[in-house]
């Protein structure tokens, strides 16, 4: 999900998206013929042969059965159109408390 505002009190846009479980390490932007891309992958807590818990060792063993199973595992991808003439050195990121915020000059 993302906000996407344009506010005239100040001299920028801003997207903020949300990416909670996300690492900075697992996020891709890029920029090609004026469109932002954004990509990410979120990775499960829970895979076998991993520590379900930091701290905690890896177990051998059959597959996690999981009784619920709501939350999005995988890649995304999000497309936003920059203005004309905005470079990437124009583009400036923070990833903080779940959430990648962006921002450029109008």
């Amino acid at each position: 999900r993302m906000d996407f505002y344009d506010d005239p009190l100040i001299p920028v846009t801003v997207a903020v998206l949300e990416v909670p479980g996300v690492r900075s390490e697992d996020l891709q932007l890029r920029i090609d013929r004026g469109v932002l891309h954004v990509i990410g992958r979120r990775r499960p807590r829970y895979r076998l042969n991993q520590p379900p818990l930091p701290g905690q060792p890896a177990v051998d063993g059959p597959p996690v059965a999981f009784h619920t199973q709501d939350l999005y595992y995988g890649i995304f991808r999000r497309q936003i159109l920059l203005p004309q003439g905005c470079t990437p050195e124009d583009v400036c990121s923070q990833l903080a408390d779940g959430h990648l915020t962006l921002w450029w000059p109008r």
